[in-house]
């Protein structure tokens, strides 16, 4: 079937409106939408969206909260920077910045905060050393969980 004798694509609500807006033309600023070729559609709608999620990231850039935690606990950063976080300074620049900024809060204990990363940082560093496999966020820390009480009987409480 050639794409001169495809059938119009069915479209949802959003998206129907969205090129009925733009039928005159057939553009929605540099991008063109022509109904009938679904692989031109699919395409110049996959460039829009790439452009609009550059743009939101440009406008909307991760809070310095946010940028510390990652470094510390995010499973991506963390196997993608392995051979950093045995390091003995990983973290500590990100922890300190964290520590300052939630001192104050009501039973907060920044020495005791640092004991603990200081802790936690030796398995991430033996679990991310040795785990290849690419999850998502729960999966990694369940997996986490589960490694280091099976290393440690006492982890769970501490």
């Amino acid at each position: 079937m050639s794409q001169i004798d495809e059938p119009e694509p069915i479209l949802g609500p959003s998206l129907n409106d969205y090129t009925n807006s733009t039928a005159k033309n057939q553009s929605y600023g540099a991008f063109k939408i022509i109904v009938n070729d679904r692989s031109q559609l699919i395409s110049e709608s996959f460039t829009h969206i790439n452009q609009l999620l550059i743009e939101i990231n440009k406008r909307f850039k991760p809070s310095d909260v946010q940028e510390r935690f990652i470094v510390l606990f995010e499973p991506d950063y963390l196997l993608q920077n392995k051979s950093e976080v045995g390091k003995s300074g990983y973290g500590r620049q990100e922890l300190d910045f964290l520590r300052i900024k939630y001192q104050h809060l009501n039973g907060f204990n920044m020495e005791r905060c640092r004991i603990e990363w200081e802790e936690i940082k030796v398995s991430l560093n033996e679990f991310v050393s040795n785990n290849q496999e690419k999850n998502s966020r729960r999966i990694f820390w369940k997996s986490f969980i589960l490694w280091k009480e099976k290393i440690d009987s006492s982890f769970r409480e501490q």
